[in-house]
């Protein structure tokens, strides 16, 4: 979720929330903004400027992890996307995959089954 939906998540005010959804909130929000070392008001000023700092995000996205608002850094800035650190690398970078050759001193159960799996896909190609 975004900036925008995590503010409507974790909002506090509002005559659909009763008074003990209103204090989980805020425990909850405390929590976070504490974990990511900023508070309420930089979080709204940053919502009202249309603008969010990426160490901000990504502070704020590690401190949501598993909770049931979870900030996204992707989903606030998209024109990051595959660029963010746990990105999977480019297509255009080598394998990493184990290859035969590689397989030295490997026990041979699994020098055997990788060595079957690359005449499986060498066959797969020349199809």
């Amino acid at each position: 979720m975004n900036l925008r939906e995590w503010l409507e998540a974790t909002r506090i005010n509002g005559s659909d929330i009763t008074s003990g959804e209103r204090e989980r909130r805020r425990e909850y929000r405390a929590r976070v903004l504490k974990r990511a070392k900023t508070s309420m008001s930089t979080i709204r000023i940053s919502h009202s400027r249309g603008k969010l700092g990426r160490d901000l995000a990504k502070r704020l996205e590690a401190a949501t992890k598993g909770t049931f608002a979870e900030f996204k850094l992707l989903d606030q800035m998209p024109e990051l996307r595959g660029k963010v650190d746990n990105d999977p690398p480019p297509a255009d970078l080598p394998s990493t995959e184990l290859r035969p050759e590689d397989a030295k001193g490997l026990p041979e159960a699994l020098t055997a089954e990788l060595s079957k799996r690359g005449q499986q896909a060498a066959a797969e190609a020349e199809s």
